[in-house]
């Protein structure tokens, strides 16, 4: 006969709510990479629409800066060239 586990259930019996996450789509996802939980990081974005908004306004955000930077320096260049010269 086994013994119960600490918290007072037998060793192989899951409550349901532990039966429903196993079987959920996470839980069968993570078994089939092979993890032992139903856990995988990251987890389901509730708006992808909007996120794809916001990812998208933040890249363009992104190569604004870049281009600043580059622009910036040349120019900065250009303008230290013109003052080093004896005209």
């Amino acid at each position: 006969m086994t013994q119960p586990a600490a918290g007072g259930r037998a060793p192989n019996s899951m409550t349901d709510a532990e039966y429903a996450e196993a079987t959920s789509a996470r839980g069968q996802l993570a078994r089939a990479r092979g993890l032992s939980a139903p856990y995988i990081i990251g987890g389901e974005d509730p708006d992808p629409e909007t996120t794809t908004r916001e990812e998208h306004r933040y890249v363009l955000l992104l190569i604004a800066m870049v281009a600043f930077i580059v622009i910036g320096g040349f120019v900065v260049t250009i303008i230290g060239i013109i003052f080093s010269l004896d005209l």
